[in-house]
């Protein structure tokens, strides 16, 4: 194992090179939403950092399999970890109505369901998720109400595995 620095071998040097280029990924992010107002944005931030992370093997000279692999761990966990916490303050039921709470003190229940999403409201909410269930072919809609197709049963069906396997309680 060669070493660059004060007895530091090549690979410390590049986790220590992804630990100062993490924060950009967050950076780009934003920076590119603001911009383009695509969400989008994400996959080019993703590159873009995945990018960064490539220059930084290179200028470090550890351009080895196992540092690859190390670097490509490091952003993936990485990413992930940024698109859950993105997902979840921007999609999450219960943080949003936290959020209309901080930004509408005292407000009833009726005005969280009516303010909801810039104003759109729960039933905004609810249509948007239905008809993006019906677009993905998921769930038929009739006068007479609701059904799963083939592939949404399925996908139904292993949820509801999955959440059993996994000990959870029933959740919106």
């Amino acid at each position: 194992m060669t070493t660059d620095g004060p007895d530091m071998p090549d690979e410390s040097w590049v986790i220590l090179g992804m630990m100062v280029v993490a924060p950009l990924l967050p950076a780009l992010h934003l920076t590119l939403l603001r911009w383009s107002r695509n969400i989008a944005a994400l996959r080019w931030a993703s590159g873009l950092h995945g990018l960064l992370c490539v220059v930084l093997l290179w200028t470090f000279g550890a351009a080895t399999p196992r540092t690859a692999l190390i670097v490509f761990s490091l952003w993936l966990t990485l990413c992930l970890g940024y698109l859950q916490v993105f997902s979840m303050l921007t999609r999450s039921i219960s943080l949003r109505l936290l959020v209309e709470l901080q930004t509408h003190p005292g407000a009833t229940r009726e005005d969280l369901f009516r303010d909801y999403a810039g104003e759109r409201g729960f039933d905004w909410l609810q249509e948007k998720r239905l008809s993006g269930l019906t677009r993905l072919d998921l769930i038929r809609r009739s006068e007479s109400g609701l059904t799963a197709t083939r592939s949404g049963f399925v996908l139904g069906l292993l949820a509801v595995i999955s959440k059993r396997v996994l000990a959870l309680e029933d959740t919106g």
